[in-house]
């Protein structure tokens, strides 16, 4: 079983790899904590008015599930911490969501998006439905119409790609996703050397698929999934 998920993708707007967050892993939701905390920390000691608003501009792209989640959380949170910082004034800091269609959360139903606008807006966070990012630069984001403040901290919700560990296994794949048949099976025929998935080194020898994992050995054969004799667990195909 693979399930290592996908990755942000951060080329479909010019400048968004090199200036927005992207948020998929853990690991991107701690930097966008740390960068809030930055950001307020220096609001603290600068002078300039509108430097300062810029560094209290949060502006999120996208208003899919990613978009709102983060927008709900990330106004949520500078109220509860903003008295940690008692120079960083309340209409100091804001929160936008640029969205280019004409609700928040087009995957569920209507009466969903409609809540969660009124929500976000409700708690103070400017939503801006019908709204194109055109570019992402350091100053913040570009629209195909209309000006925005600017923003020192922007990230980036849209989109998604193929996990790279899936180019480096040799698997039949259509837009970068493995192709399966209608049984799910994969074919291994083309997997000939060590591939390192994360913490997993699959190897395909005469004998079947191996795998060696970081806290355990379970060489597991992909015809009969039975491991060798000591190795761990039986597993079901």
């Amino acid at each position: 079983m693979l399930a290592f998920g996908n990755r942000a993708r951060l080329d479909l707007l010019p400048g968004m790899a090199e200036h927005a967050l992207p948020l998929k892993t853990v690991g991107d939701a701690l930097e966008i904590r740390n960068v809030v905390l930055r950001r307020l920390a220096r609001i603290e000691l600068e002078s300039d008015a509108a430097l300062r608003a810029a560094l209290g501009h949060f502006v999120v792209i996208g208003g899919g599930f990613s978009g709102v989640e983060v927008a709900g959380e990330l106004v949520d949170c500078l109220t509860s911490i903003r008295h940690f910082y008692p120079r960083v004034q309340a209409h100091e800091l804001r929160v936008t969501v640029l969205h280019d269609g004409d609700r928040l959360l087009p995957e569920l139903p209507a009466s969903l998006g409609m809540a969660a606008l009124t929500s976000l807006r409700r708690r103070g966070v400017d939503v801006r439905l019908g709204t194109c990012a055109a570019q992402v630069s350091a100053k913040g984001v570009v629209l195909t119409g209309g000006p925005l403040p600017d923003a020192h901290t922007v990230i980036g919700t849209i989109g998604t790609q193929a996990n790279a560990s899936v180019a480096a296994m040799r698997l039949p794949t259509e837009r970068g996703r493995i192709v399966e048949a209608e049984t799910t099976r994969l074919s291994f025929q083309a997997a000939t050397s060590p591939i390192c998935i994360d913490s997993t080194s699959l190897r395909h020898t005469g004998a079947g698929l191996y795998c060696k994992t970081a806290d355990r050995d379970p060489r597991v054969t992909a015809g009969s999934c039975k491991p060798e004799s000591g190795s761990g667990e039986q597993l079901q195909q």
